[in-house]
């Protein structure tokens, strides 16, 4: 079965955004020691451990702070730029095909963050950082002016499709001015506006809850690379309790259509 893995994640030092992966986490000095030295390879452990475990594709993703958390936008395109550096010329010698997108996320990351930052997404029982901001795009409008617009949040959701009740029916306690932004219940917007990934959670029940919440159309596999294990991750996609072609959707079809991948 073909996987396509979409939130894995790469460092290279000489960035002029300052970041140390995993500085600020409470783990063990040799798993972070672990982690930079995987972030920053693609030939010794990344690509060797994709053909072992048959991960046939993996979409990278510059690790915290990346450039999103720059708040100058020079530096930031500066930095998108040089952070495809250290693995160009091993991606090329290893037949490996490369797209860069032109414009780099800070432009729109900043200006919506910033424009919508009015909920306290805290006192509705949520307040992870990327689960809020996803909050704020949806309770801000922006779905209903951008409607062909879609984001990705990983970690199964960020567990948001479990807490998708709680939204809706907290919803009417709102502010009207809030709830005159929204065309629909908040809910809804999962179904058009969001999709999310597997990444780090490996849990059938989470998986098919998921999917029963939001749809198999809008879940994708993925491993969280190297925060998470490749082994465990394809076995989980493997033994899924999906039919044939649900699994295939799951595991690299949605990723195609979603990112307009060439299969």
């Amino acid at each position: 079965m073909k996987l396509i893995a979409l939130e894995e994640a790469f460092w290279y030092d000489k960035l002029s955004t300052d970041g140390t992966p995993g500085a600020h986490i409470p783990v063990k000095a040799e798993v972070i020691a672990d982690w930079r030295r995987r972030l920053a390879d693609f030939t010794e452990y990344r690509i060797p451990e994709m053909d072992k475990h048959g991960v046939d594709m993996q979409v990278l993703s510059l690790t915290a702070p990346g450039v999103q958390m720059q708040p100058d936008t020079q530096t930031a395109v500066a930095d998108a730029r040089a952070e495809y550096e250290p693995f160009w010329e091993a991606l090329q010698d290893l037949g490996v095909a490369l797209y860069i997108h032109p414009n780099p996320v800070q432009y729109g990351e900043w200006t919506v963050v910033q424009g919508y930052p009015g909920l306290d997404f805290g006192t509705w029982g949520w307040n992870h950082r990327t689960g809020g901001h996803a909050l704020r795009l949806i309770f801000g409008g922006v779905f209903d002016k951008f409607p062909a617009a879609k984001i990705i949040l990983g970690h199964m959701g960020e567990f948001l499709p479990a807490r998708l009740f709680r939204m809706d029916h907290l919803y009417p306690d709102l502010d009207s001015k809030v709830q005159k932004q929204l065309k629909k219940l908040p809910s809804e917007y999962f179904a058009t506006n969001i999709a999310i990934t597997t990444s780090g959670v490996f849990s059938h029940q989470a998986l098919t809850d998921a999917i029963n919440t939001i749809g198999i159309d809008n879940v994708m596999f993925s491993i969280d690379y190297p925060f998470e294990s490749t082994e465990p991750a394809a076995e989980f996609m493997r033994t899924a309790p999906l039919a044939p072609a649900d699994k295939e959707r799951v595991a690299h079809a949605n990723a195609e259509r979603i990112l307009r991948l060439n299969p």
